[in-house]
């Protein structure tokens, strides 16, 4: 069977508690049995959002299952480009129960990561 990956879209405005969420989502995964996969996009150079997931323990961009893309704008051919980098860059030969999830700065709109999600032969948008 081949494996295709959920991909779960963290979006909403500044203050929103988007990065709250995903630090829950991430402390809760043993517990549903998932391997998760985490790209943080910050508008911001200051990376703000990626420091604090990647100080749970639980992702890491040297364990090549976390990617922080800061000062990043989403909109037009080089948005997709990072955002495909950023799948290509995670390595999910180990995983298991993979589960992808993006949390996107508070201006970023999510309709410029359905491209790459679309036509990835791994990852797959399920409509709930």
């Amino acid at each position: 069977m081949e494996l295709t990956i959920p991909v779960l879209i963290i979006n909403g405005f500044l203050g929103a508690g988007k990065t709250t969420l995903l630090r829950n989502l991430l402390t809760k995964h043993a517990q549903a049995d998932v391997t998760p996969y985490v790209i943080v996009i910050d508008m911001s150079e200051l990376e703000v959002d990626g420091v604090v997931i990647s100080n749970t323990d639980i992702v890491s961009s040297t364990d090549s299952n976390f990617v922080s893309l800061t000062g990043s704008n989403l909109n037009g051919a080089s948005g997709i480009t990072q955002i495909t980098h950023a799948f290509d860059s995670l390595n999910f030969s180990k995983a298991k129960n993979p589960w992808q999830i993006i949390e996107t700065s508070g201006s970023t709109h999510p309709v410029h990561l359905i491209e790459p999600i679309f036509f990835s032969s791994l990852l797959v948008l399920k409509k709930r």
